[in-house]
């Protein structure tokens, strides 16, 4: 097997993970068939690219409906943090300040979505969103945030999970295009600043020596030490 190609170690691995989680790719295929038959669709995308401003995205499932709203659902392996419309906005307020506040990683995973949301709704600008989510193989709901109600047999439910208004829709959008416009001057000036980010959730439970490494690398590029008030 070490003579084979990794294209080939990629498809035997592939196969593996098929024939061991066959049941459960089954399981979720089901899933979106009924959902499917249940949250009828206009049009339905797979997989496709989407590019504009030089803002590239693209998602497992679009679903277009007929009065002009589209659902996203992306596909992964393993889980993601439970969506909220709070959490989404705290995240892009932090990463907007540029005072290097303590963030939850795990909820970094979360902004995948909006941002492709924000990209599809510029190309889709005849269309609102109505819901975006994840789904893993090994859960039996769907995990995102919707600015209607979700059909609760197919969604993880919960009021957290609801934007309230087009106002609170569109302040996410303008600070998420306050994110981009910030990230696209920092890579067009060459403006990589080295900064040292922890996580708000398990920050207790990190190795002390894993962030030391980390800590002394800051201390050389930047020439300056760390507060002891950061440990």
């Amino acid at each position: 097997i070490n003579n084979l190609a990794n294209s080939d170690k990629l498809l035997i691995r592939t196969l593996f993970y098929i024939r061991k989680h066959k049941l459960v790719i089954v399981d979720a295929l089901k899933l979106l068939i009924e959902l499917e038959e249940t949250v009828k669709s206009e049009e339905l995308i797979i997989e496709k690219p989407i590019e504009v401003q030089n803002l590239k995205g693209k998602a497992d499932l679009i679903k277009l409906y007929n009065n002009s709203t589209y659902s996203i659902i992306d596909y992964k392996t393993g889980e993601r943090e439970s969506f909220s419309v709070l959490k989404i906005d705290e995240l892009l307020d932090k990463l907007i300040s540029g005072n290097n506040e303590e963030i939850s990683f795990p909820a970094l995973n979360l902004l995948q979505l909006v941002l492709y949301s924000y990209i599809l709704s510029k190309v889709y600008s005849d269309y609102k969103l109505k819901d975006l989510s994840y789904y893993s193989y090994f859960t039996n709901k769907l995990n995102g945030i919707t600015t209607e109600s979700f059909e609760n047999n197919f969604y993880t439910g919960g009021n957290n999970r609801i934007i309230e208004s087009e106002e609170v829709l569109n302040d996410i959008n303008n600070k998420i295009d306050i994110l981009l416009k910030k990230t696209i001057s920092s890579i067009n000036n060459v403006e990589f600043s080295t900064e040292l980010r922890r996580d708000e959730k398990s920050k207790q439970s990190l190795d002390d020596s894993y962030y030391s490494i980390y800590e002394a690398l800051m201390f050389f590029s930047e020439e300056g030490g760390i507060d002891d008030e950061e440990d």
